[in-house]
């Protein structure tokens, strides 16, 4: 795994940790919760993208070696600047994203608040949310944040993601960039994978038979099926 860890300093304070491998086009690769950027090294994804690209992989704020703030006001939207700190801290102007999981909804808010600066997007693991499910999301990330070691802090992540989620329509249908998928049969974040054809008909995810939420992490083919994805071939 790489050791190219860095760091920038966000505005608030916030220590931002980032790990970087490859060259070529730069590729955000944003994790979920209660992950870390290195989910990414240890599931062999960051070293086959890194073979045509440039990976970018922040822990997310409230994640891995990154600041953790108790203050739900420290999320939200400063997640999504986080990311666009980091393309300017490195010197890019635009990137292809790939999320998994809520780095897939955080990857589509990036997409819809900052356009000029995502060329594609690719999301896995989940898609887009719609506003009535965050009770939901809420209740179950806070099962996991209750059994993490930072759980005052993820509970102030949970606070602050409705914020940037629950895009309207028209945002989703208006978003230039190509957009592809990766989705487990299984999957109960599918609807909301699926739910993208209603802005964007053309959208058209790869469904993995037999496979859930982490079954298609942890899957030995996601890594060539990303890769893929993120050239625009799934």
């Amino acid at each position: 795994m790489t050791d190219a860890r860095k760091t920038l300093t966000a505005p608030d304070g916030t220590t931002i940790s980032y790990l970087t491998e490859g060259s070529g086009p730069p590729l955000l690769l944003l994790h979920g919760f209660v992950s870390s950027a290195k989910s990414w090294w240890k599931i062999g994804a960051a070293q086959r993208l890194a073979e045509t690209h440039t990976i970018l992989a922040p822990d997310i704020r409230g994640h891995g070696h990154s600041g953790r703030p108790t203050d739900a006001a420290f999320y939200g939207r400063r997640l999504i600047e986080d990311f666009t700190r980091l393309l300017d801290h490195e010197g890019h102007d635009s990137t292809h994203v790939a999320g998994f999981s809520m780095g897939a909804e955080l990857g589509l808010a990036l997409a819809a608040f900052h356009p000029d600066r995502v060329l594609g997007l690719t999301l896995a693991g989940s898609g887009w949310s719609p506003p009535e499910i965050m009770d939901e999301y809420r209740k179950w990330f806070g099962i996991l944040a209750a059994s993490s070691d930072t759980p005052d802090a993820l509970k102030a992540l949970i606070d602050g993601m409705p914020e940037v989620t629950g895009l309207p329509r028209e945002t989703v249908a208006a978003l230039p960039m190509p957009l592809t998928g990766i989705i487990g049969a299984l999957d109960d974040d599918r609807p909301y994978m699926e739910r993208i054809r209603e802005a964007r008909p053309d959208f058209a995810p790869v469904i993995l038979p037999g496979l859930d939420h982490l079954g298609t992490w942890k899957s030995s083919g996601f890594p060539e099926l990303l890769a893929r994805a993120v050239r625009g071939r799934p």
